[in-house]
């Protein structure tokens, strides 16, 4: 694969684009990157924003909502933090606690 003239081109994504770590552990992931980069005769910045785009349509179809999960499960921690200690709230913020270990778990 060339690199020839790539530092020479300012890639600009239209948003911010992370690569997951935990998307590797998902048996598509590859077939997700690898059908990307072979499909059309692009040059290397044209694929990379295609695997891009792809992986990114991919993830949101494949881990759906894990950071709103993540926010609402922090603003209710927070409330309760705010509320008088009772066995009630106590016993809803051990679930809360247990949600989040789950969606951290399937991230």
């Amino acid at each position: 694969m060339s690199t020839q003239g790539i530092e020479d081109k300012e890639v600009r994504w239209g948003w911010s684009f992370k690569f997951e770590p935990h998307w590797t552990r998902h048996e598509e992931c590859g077939k997700v990157v690898e059908e990307a980069w072979s499909d059309g005769a692009l040059d290397t910045i044209g694929r990379l924003d295609r695997v891009r785009g792809r992986l990114d349509a991919w993830s949101r179809a494949t881990f759906p909502n894990f950071g709103r999960k993540k926010d609402r499960i922090k603003r209710a921690l927070r409330a309760l933090d705010r509320m008088p200690v009772s066995d009630q709230v106590l016993g809803q913020r051990k679930q809360l606690l247990s949600e989040m270990e789950q969606v951290e778990a399937d991230e």
